[in-house]
């Protein structure tokens, strides 16, 4: 555990509401890692690898809900993750285009699965701000003859449990999936001395909403516009930055 983790005072979280309590009875986490991995690198720059992988927890440490907007943390008895990997890097410049040859694509994709023991109980859920599934694409435009780059990134992290409850079902707290899209585009000038670069974050600008699901059954924890209570949503906006640099190289 951290030291924020174990001082037992209350400091308000003025981000998100709630006051975060220390616990300091908590114990040392531990766990053992099992991984398999294949990579091929067919060309300069490019990848593709798969993995799997199995990871066993002893007294995990997760950040708790005990109700009245006041967040803590336990030791859960045990957990274990497992789950597989997929990446791919890959350049296209086999197309005979001018264009095309300059563009590279890249994807990453992670399913996890997994069961935690809290309070003696076996709970058939990711642990507690595990993701049961990642999503990252990306396409790279880089032009060498004109100094001008392009990349377009895309990322998706599925629903998870944000805090979890102690005692009661209704107070688990879940966090809704969210898609995240980036762009950026830079120009170097004056024989790559200078370069400027325009960064845009966020441009589909999804809110970061939590909601409850109510009840102890947690294998299917997607968001149920129909059943769940969404409890805070916050639309935070796209954020965009124009840099100039200068190298005395």
């Amino acid at each position: 555990p951290e030291f924020r983790e174990l001082a037992d005072y209350s400091v308000f979280d003025y981000d998100n509401y709630f006051v975060i309590k220390g616990n300091p009875d908590l114990k040392r986490a531990k766990n053992s890692n099992a991984d398999l991995r294949y990579e091929w690198f067919p060309g300069v720059g490019e990848i593709v690898s798969a993995s799997i992988f199995y990871k066993q927890f002893t007294d995990p440490i997760e950040q708790t809900n005990l109700g009245n907007d006041v967040l803590s943390y336990e030791n859960a008895d045990q957990a274990t993750v497992y789950g597989g990997e997929f990446e791919l890097r890959k350049r296209l410049d086999f197309i005979q285009s001018g264009f095309l040859r300059q563009l590279t694509v890249y994807m990453n994709a992670a399913y996890i699965k997994g069961s935690v023991t809290f309070g003696g109980k076996d709970i058939r859920s990711p642990m507690q701000g595990q993701s049961p599934y990642l999503l990252n694409g990306g396409l790279s435009y880089s032009g060498r003859a004109n100094n001008f780059s392009v990349n377009l990134l895309y990322n998706r992290i599925g629903p998870r449990l944000r805090f979890r409850a102690v005692s009661e079902g209704a107070l688990n707290v879940f966090e809704k999936s969210r898609d995240v899209l980036d762009f950026q585009v830079s120009k170097k000038l004056i024989g790559g001395k200078f370069e400027i670069k325009l960064t845009l974050s966020d441009l589909l600008a999804q809110p970061t909403a939590w909601y409850y699901k109510f009840g102890t059954d947690l294998s299917n924890i997607k968001y149920n516009s129909r059943e769940d209570k969404i409890i805070s949503s916050v639309r935070s906006g796209t954020t965009g930055t124009v840099s100039l640099k200068y190298s005395f190289e």
